[in-house]
């Protein structure tokens, strides 16, 4: 750090003007990328998280008239857990951290959204997730300096309800040890998917989007179409454009392992690589149709909804699928929600939640 005018340290990040936009930033010593709190910058990689909750500050300039559109891609990797028990107190227990992570993120000091990240068992890649923020215009300083918070359940000011709910189920400082991949600062007007109400997306559709948070996806399902399971009976929906959004799930009985094509090599195992897929696939199908109960299911399931901006508690309806599985309907919110879905009288095989799709209505 250097002295600048009395009483006031700068640093080589600091700047007279806002950065340059559009800005992808791919590094820590970006300029767009002006100050941080609880935050390592890094190459390769934005920067890491080392407290809970972390802040950093964006000088970027206003794109026209219209909004500004901040996407994040946060992720939980193999030294996650390893930085987390570096700066985590320790009288906080150490098996926290291999809970899922519940991730509040503020913008000039408003919730947006949230992220809810699973670690992943060594040899199945990282949790991805990402989040997109619109600010308009009026929310920009001149100086263009966006504030972003991110916060940990169990330290968010208003989690009182997501801590009732399912803090024993969430990893406690759980920003710590996070990594932030990339920032996209651009406009709002052209969005990377366009959609529009009553549009059926498939859940990794949905949650490359941000609309909803099941624990991450792997480098692979990034590319791809399909459902995802639930981690710890939970999942975050984001706010949608001011629409309501119709889920729909289903069940399997067991968890399917995760098989990780190769990237290459010789032909015969891109083949073998293929030929498992698809006998995983098939034997997924029937492990559903087993575990798939019938109307019932509204018996012995309860789904409650969390507010993550008020903390408010409300329990939503269910609606049997005859196909199997079931739809629940989230009302239009200007917050993110925490849905918890339990089973009260579970049936005697395990069953596993999943998502299959996400409509907004």
């Amino acid at each position: 750090m250097q002295a600048d005018t009395p009483g006031y340290l700068a640093t080589r990040y600091d700047h007279d003007r806002a950065g340059p936009v559009p800005a992808q930033l791919t590094d820590g010593k970006h300029p767009v990328l002006r100050v941080t709190e609880g935050f390592l910058r890094r190459t390769g990689n934005v920067g890491r998280c080392i407290a809970s909750p972390a802040a950093f500050g964006l000088s970027a300039a206003a794109i026209g008239d219209g909004p500004a559109r901040v996407t994040l891609r946060l992720s939980l990797d193999r030294h996650t857990p390893t930085y987390w028990d570096r700066y985590v107190h320790e009288d906080v227990p150490r098996s926290g951290a291999e809970r899922p992570r519940l991730v509040v993120v503020c913008a000039q000091r408003e919730v947006r959204g949230a992220l809810l990240l699973a670690p992943r068992p060594v040899g199945q890649g990282r949790a991805i997730g990402e989040l997109g923020v619109t600010l308009a215009p009026d929310e920009l300083p001149a100086g263009g300096l966006a504030l972003f918070e991110l916060w940990g359940a169990h330290e968010w000011r208003s989690a009182s309800g997501a801590a009732v709910a399912a803090a024993s189920a969430l990893a406690p400082q759980a920003t710590t040890g996070m990594v932030v991949n990339t920032i996209s600062v651009g406009s709002a007007a052209a969005p990377p998917v366009a959609w529009s109400a009553g549009d059926t997306l498939d859940a990794r559709t949905s949650e490359r989007l941000g609309l909803v948070s099941t624990g991450g996806l792997n480098a692979q399902m990034l590319t791809e179409q399909g459902s995802t399971f639930l981690s710890a009976g939970m999942l975050v929906v984001n706010p949608c454009a001011g629409a309501s959004a119709r889920l729909t799930f289903g069940f399997v009985r067991g968890t399917p392992p995760v098989l990780r094509g190769a990237k290459g090599g010789p032909r015969w195992r891109r083949h073998m690589d293929r030929a498992r897929r698809k006998a995983r696939v098939i034997a997924q199908r029937g492990l559903e149709a087993a575990a798939s109960p019938g109307p019932h299911v509204l018996d012995w399931l309860q789904v409650q909804a969390v507010g993550l901006g008020d903390g408010a508690v409300t329990t939503l309806p269910v609606s049997h699928r005859p196909e199997g599985g079931f739809t629940v309907v989230v009302p239009a919110q200007a917050q993110p929600i925490l849905l918890t879905i339990s089973q009260q009288e579970a049936p005697k095989s395990a069953t596993h939640v999943k998502l299959i799709d996400h409509t907004p209505i």
